[in-house]
């Protein structure tokens, strides 16, 4: 049998990869005109698909758009309905009307977001495939103490329902304005202020890095590290910005500072939030090296883009401590295709509290997609673009890649899959030149 996954997420992908190759050949894309091309080659070297999941939105055109064309390619070509191609439609938001326009369009079925992997088997089952969980598999789940999301089992009623409701009750929270938010960092408003200022010097950068003493011990060691070290030891930190520079200073200030925000006490969300470090570290690097390349200016407000782009998912995460997780870190594959729809307008606010520019907190909101065009933001294509980087570089909550050659942004951008390969070389460089210092 051959499947094929549409959804422009990645995770979400690779979820239903990783379920659906144990029965069948999977090929998948994140948009709509790639699918329709995939299903036509499909017919034209004999061998159509037995199954696609289509994502309902998607960046280029609506998922039920992209059902419609099938349906009537199907009916051009006079396809029997019993050998049509099955169609399971997926969204994170399954209302009524949405539904119901779908299975008058000729899906097959619907499932919601976040998968599970029973209900997705059963679903593919009911449509007339020959897939099924085996007796020996049954058995061997429930015992797992697999903790990565390799294997891990999937959740129990009891689980889904618990997430369901905390996820209301944190996004309530969230509009009736009982979630504090997170205060920025002082040292990062008064750097900001310096580097924005066309006449500020480097003894003005030093003098607002030494009102932080912490911080002023830290740009001082990152000076010595063997990723800037030179041939002198530096002991001051106007010595330091002198050999750092003026830009790679503030973006080293600015991650410093945001570090604190990825701490909990929970045991099971810092793990998450480590590797949630690590991705918006990257990212950080990946936009400030997006914006050399395309030569824009102001190249370490991109990479603040880049590294406060997910804080919306950090305040989401926080406010599910409370032992949700009880150790099993595999969890997050659930909660992420759910909070990853929610996240970004948290981020906006956090953002916007902070004082940011329209344009800044425009890029926290809409970095996700999915509608680019090329009349979107260049800015948000970078932070779109260096996030899906830092995923490919391997810095993530999931063990997957990005196809490069799928990311609407890196089209958009003009970017060819070599000059990607050389950022995510140059990602992994400043990454780890970086852990020895942050």
């Amino acid at each position: 049998m051959k499947f094929l996954i549409v959804d422009d997420e990645a995770v979400s992908r690779q979820i239903l990869i990783k379920t659906l190759s144990e029965f069948a050949e999977c090929e998948s894309t994140e948009n709509g005109t790639r699918a329709l091309e995939v299903y036509k080659k499909g017919w034209e070297k004999w061998a159509p698909f037995d199954l696609i999941t289509l994502d309902v939105k998607l960046p280029d055109m609506d998922g039920k758009k992209v059902l419609q064309t099938i349906r009537d390619l199907e009916n051009e070509k006079k396809v029997p309905k019993d050998k049509r191609v099955k169609i399971l439609m997926t969204s994170a938001h399954a209302d009524k009307e949405t539904i119901l326009a779908c299975a008058q369009m000729g899906c097959d079925d619907y499932i919601s977001k976040p998968f599970d992997r029973e209900i997705l088997i059963k679903k593919i089952r009911k449509v007339g495939l020959p897939v099924s969980i085996s007796n020996e598999e049954v058995k061997e789940r429930p015992n797992s103490k697999e903790t990565g999301t390799e294997d891990s089992k999937n959740l129990s009623e009891g689980d889904k329902k618990i997430l369901k409701e905390s996820i209301q009750r944190i996004v309530h929270r969230f509009k009736t304005g009982k979630i504090e938010l997170p205060v920025l960092p002082k040292i990062v408003g008064d750097v900001r202020k310096v580097m924005t200022n066309p006449d500020s010097t480097i003894d003005d950068l030093s003098k607002a890095i030494e009102k932080d003493a912490v911080i002023s011990i830290r740009i001082i060691a990152a000076s010595n590290s063997p990723f800037y070290r030179g041939t002198e030891k530096i002991t001051t930190v106007d010595k330091a910005i002198m050999r750092l520079g003026f830009k790679e200073t503030g973006s080293i200030v600015n991650a410093i500072a945001n570090k604190n925000l990825y701490e909990s006490k929970d045991k099971s969300i810092q793990i998450l939030m480590e590797k949630l470090w690590l991705h918006s570290l990257a990212s950080a690097y990946g936009a400030k090296i997006l914006a050399s390349r395309l030569q824009r200016e102001n190249q370490d407000l991109y990479f603040l883009m880049g590294l406060t782009h997910d804080i919306g998912m950090i305040l989401l995460l926080k406010q599910l401590e409370g032992g949700f997780f009880q150790g099993d870190t595999s969890k997050i594959k659930f909660i992420y295709p759910l909070i990853q729809r929610i996240h970004s307008d948290f981020g906006g606010a956090i953002i916007k509290r902070w004082g940011f520019s329209g344009n800044f907190i425009k890029v926290i909101l809409q970095h996700e997609g999915p509608n680019f065009s090329p009349n979107t933001d260049k800015d948000i294509l970078i932070i779109n673009l260096a996030k899906n980087l830092a995923h490919h570089s391997g810095y993530s909550l999931f063990d997957f890649k990005v196809d490069l050659e799928q990311l609407d942004a890196a089209r958009l951008l003009e970017l060819d899959t070599e000059a990607l390969n050389d950022i995510c070389t140059s990602i992994k460089e400043n990454v780890k030149g970086a852990s020895d210092v942050i």
